[in-house]
């Protein structure tokens, strides 16, 4: 009777998305991106981790945030709370997570849940967001923190800077997003002796650059074979893109 109560009880704090049901599917996520504060920008950086297939948990202070709504309708689970406090930070899994991006509106705020997310999973890559640029070049200096100022604020720089992408950024070509990205070839992946042609006609993506030991080949030639180590900038859309990178990593053939 107690299982079939709790059961209940589960099933209508998912419909009305209550507290307990959001921090429970938190509890579950493992390898995931929590972001702090879900205002513009930070609604912004969960649809770009979105088009990533990142699994992602927010953490807001606000529970009539303008886009906490959104996120439920995508099956985000959204912690309310403090994030300064450790506890909520616990509570959005941040000893399993791999990154933390805080896109709060305090500077304040956001250096102190950093440093507190920091201490908590030592692993995680902490990104922030300050709007002055004096603090945010000292902070990345200091603590060795990805720090986007209020020049770079956007979502691809945090986004970036959390997956670890050397080059991420989204543009239109003839009305379709299209994104650009600079990708290492790895030693045991399967991009490894693959031709120029091979990958672009195979995965519908277009090779704009290589840079190899011989040096860089801008527009390289579709007989050119790809060598460990090579870095390409490849232009496609996010599923090509995805796709290219998981035979990168030999998930592929």
């Amino acid at each position: 009777a107690d299982s079939i109560v709790r059961l209940g009880y589960l099933v209508f704090a998912r419909k009305q998305n209550l507290p307990e049901w959001n921090r429970m599917i938190a509890s579950l996520c493992r390898e995931h991106i929590i972001v702090v504060g879900v205002g513009k920008v930070g609604y912004q950086v969960v649809r770009g981790l979105l088009e990533l297939r990142e699994t992602i948990v927010a953490i807001d202070s606000n529970p009539e945030a303008l886009f906490i709504n959104e996120l439920y309708e995508q099956d985000i689970p959204v912690i309310h709370g403090n994030a300064r406090i450790a506890s909520t930070l616990n509570q959005a899994g941040i000893s399993h997570a791999k990154a933390v991006i805080i896109v709060t509106s305090d500077d304040l705020t956001n250096l102190d849940v950093a440093l507190t997310a920091r201490d908590l999973n030592t692993e995680a890559r902490i990104v922030i967001r300050l709007f002055d640029d004096t603090l945010a070049r000292k902070v990345a200096g200091a603590f060795a923190m990805p720090t986007i100022s209020t020049s770079q604020v956007a979502a691809p720089p945090f986004i970036a800077a959390a997956t670890g992408r050397k080059v991420y950024q989204r543009f239109q070509l003839a009305g379709q997003d299209v994104h650009l990205i600079d990708l290492n070839v790895e030693p045991h992946g399967n991009l490894v002796g693959r031709s120029i042609e091979l990958i672009q006609s195979g995965h519908r993506v277009n090779v704009v650059m290589r840079q190899s030991t011989a040096g860089v080949e801008l527009s390289p030639s579709p007989s050119t074979v790809l060598a460990a180590g090579d870095h390409i900038l490849i232009i496609a859309p996010m599923a090509e893109l995805l796709e290219v990178e998981s035979i990168n990593q030999g998930k592929a053939c």
